[in-house]
């Protein structure tokens, strides 16, 4: 962002809640770099800080790589650049708290729905209760399936934007015999609706033989929508529950997404 605004002349609105990252790469682009300053990269991962220069990495455990001739990370060479370590490690430690402040701050955000026709709440970013469980550890490309009790919900925290009526596509899968149980999303209001799974649509998983990563543990497969009809979404906050009623077999569904498509008004 800041390369573009430097390019197309836009001057650039200070937010302080809202701090630009990054900076201008059009010298570089432009071919009149000068004096380029250098700058340190940081990765994270809950506490786990990774700092990088041009020419070296210290890694979360503080472990220090000349990153230039050992690009595999294999000799660990804090002890001969002890002051670079602590130098480092400072940087890490720093950036760690700052995040850590963000991450709090927004440990419980909303998943925004109405800022657009169509909005998808996917399986990952949904929490699944009772029984139900993800298809994989990692959320990215996951779904949930082992929905084995009438108790069991799915829900996902939201932020409506705009008040309407919104379409409730659920992307699913039924094996034989589970059909007939009755879907419900409702909303904190009250407000509801519901339709049968009155077909089976149980496909196998994709062939993982085709994957480029041995092993991974990615479990994917075709979904079918049904159209659970339409729900009244008042604008702000609030939590989407989406439950099984009358429910006939084993197991009620397999859930990808909740597709809300806000009707014209």
């Amino acid at each position: 962002m800041p390369t573009l605004l430097d390019l197309t002349g836009v001057p650039l609105r200070i937010n302080k809640r809202k701090p630009l990252d990054g900076r201008s790469l059009s010298p570089l682009l432009l071919g009149d770099s000068g004096e380029w300053e250098p700058r340190s990269l940081f990765s994270i991962k809950e506490n786990q800080v990774s700092v990088r220069t041009q020419k070296f990495r210290l890694d979360a455990t503080g472990k220090l790589f000349d990153i230039e001739s050992d690009p595999g990370q294999r000799i660990d060479i804090a002890a001969q650049h002890a002051e670079l370590t602590a130098e480092l490690d400072l940087l890490a430690k720093k950036h760690n708290a700052a995040m850590q402040r963000h991450f709090k701050a927004n440990v419980n955000r909303p998943f925004t729905v109405g800022y657009g026709v169509s909005t998808t709440l996917t399986a990952r970013d949904g929490v699944g209760h009772g029984t139900i469980q993800r298809s994989s550890k990692a959320p990215n490309n996951s779904f949930f399936t082992n929905w084995t009790q009438s108790d069991d919900f799915i829900t996902w925290n939201v932020d409506i934007g705009k008040t309407g009526q919104y379409e409730v596509i659920v992307y699913y899968t039924c094996a034989s015999e589970n059909e007939g149980a009755t879907l419900q999303l409702s909303i904190t209001d009250g407000a509801a609706t519901k339709a049968i799974v009155n077909e089976v649509f149980d496909p196998p998983l994709y062939d993982k033989s085709k994957e480029r990563v041995l092993k991974s543990h990615y479990f994917v497969k075709d979904f079918k929508p049904l159209s659970l009809g339409t729900l009244q979404l008042k604008k702000g906050k609030g939590i989407l529950r989406l439950e099984a009623g009358d429910i006939k077999g084993q197991q009620v569904i397999d859930v990808h997404s909740v597709d809300l498509l806000l009707s014209n008004q």
